[in-house]
């Protein structure tokens, strides 16, 4: 059977970040992603809280609505969804409140957030309660790139224990990042850990990270049911 799958997490917005370096390559992404079986793609660039406070959401989103247009005509059949990748700090869930179109669909129900390069910070678990309590879900990307979950897996338990999504980039299975990385995702997912498969693609190499080969990994290590959960049924229960 063929693979189906919405890919939450993916730099496919051209000259934003370090992402996709132009529309041509951007297009380029988006059909491969139609064509490996992706119902949708949510455009997640990075952010922090200097550049929300700026013109920088008027610009993603322009550039958002261009790459919309170009994809009726390209990759007709794929849902293009704006969200973000946003550094967790303290006093985002406030900011989020007010300013929902860094959520995944603008809806303000879930935001993906990633940690600091350093790790795990002092104030995490309390920017996350913060959210859970203005019912707004936050969602870990690539928790298994983290240093302390690298080191110990379960560094990642208590945050998803409180409500928090998590979710794996599909090269870390592959060995994109290293071993350590692999194995940090692979403890992830036999513990239960991981809710969310993405492929955080940022250029086209051979199209986006090969997210069937990162579900036959999930299959092996839980099972063919948590491979279509990660994949497709959770993605898809947050786009609306």
């Amino acid at each position: 059977m063929a693979l189906s799958f919405v890919d939450i997490h993916t730099h496919i917005l051209h000259g934003i970040d370090d992402g996709a370096r132009d529309r041509e390559e951007s297009i380029a992404i988006a059909v491969k992603a139609l064509e490996d079986g992706a119902k949708a793609v949510v455009a997640t660039p990075h952010y922090s809280l200097d550049l929300i406070r700026s013109a920088y959401l008027d610009i993603v989103e322009n550039k958002f609505n261009e790459l919309k247009a170009a994809l009726a005509l390209k990759a007709a059949g794929l849902e293009l969804v704006l969200g973000a990748e946003v550094l967790l700090e303290v006093g985002l869930p406030q900011f989020v409140k007010r300013e929902k179109r860094i959520t995944i669909g603008g809806l303000g129900r879930h935001i993906l957030v990633e940690m600091p390069l350093s790790g795990i910070p002092p104030y995490a678990q309390s920017v996350v309660f913060e959210f859970l309590a203005n019912n707004i879900v936050p969602i870990w990307a690539h928790p298994e790139r983290c240093p302390d979950v690298m080191q110990d897996f379960r560094a990642a338990k208590p945050f998803a224990d409180n409500g928090m999504l998590l979710q794996v980039n599909a090269g870390s299975l592959l060995g994109a990042y290293g071993r350590t990385v692999k194995n940090a995702a692979k403890k992830l997912i036999e513990n239960g850990l991981g809710h969310v498969i993405a492929s955080d693609t940022h250029r086209f190499t051979n199209g986006i990270a090969p997210m069937a080969d990162a579900c036959l990994c999930i299959e092996k290590l839980a099972g063919a049911g948590r491979a279509d959960a990660m994949a497709f049924t959770c993605p898809t229960s947050l786009l609306g």
